[in-house]
């Protein structure tokens, strides 16, 4: 990561633009521990973590380390619903980015949601 890039992480993270699924994310790349590690759950979910990625582009590319983050989260959970749904994430991310970057600006992404709903 470059200073930009990294200046443009520590800002973001006292911004307004957030929500837990895209602070995953940044903890991720940063190398802190999320305590909780929540998938996003909707366009509005996925549109911060979108926008993220889009402001610190370098981490697109290391999205593969979002599959580590369920590794012992399943074992200190019940709730097994999130095992296995950031790997879904990666897998899915360059669809999901097609259908929000086509649907966003209405202010309704249908598709998107549709598509999330039965992935995850």
């Amino acid at each position: 990561m470059n200073d930009k890039e990294l200046k443009n992480a520590y800002e973001w993270i006292v911004g307004d633009d957030t929500g837990v699924s895209s602070k995953v994310i940044w903890a991720t790349m940063m190398g802190v521990e999320a305590k909780n590690k929540s998938t996003p759950k909707d366009p509005s979910d996925f549109g911060r973590c979108y926008r993220l990625l889009k402001l610190i582009p370098s981490w697109e590319s290391k999205l593969q380390y979002l599959k580590e983050v369920e590794y012992g989260y399943h074992s200190l959970n019940d709730n097994s619903d999130h095992f296995g749904l950031w790997s879904v994430f990666v897998d899915n991310y360059q669809e999901m980015c097609r259908l929000y970057e086509s649907e966003h600006e209405t202010g309704k992404c249908k598709k998107l949601y549709n598509f999330m709903r039965s992935k995850f």
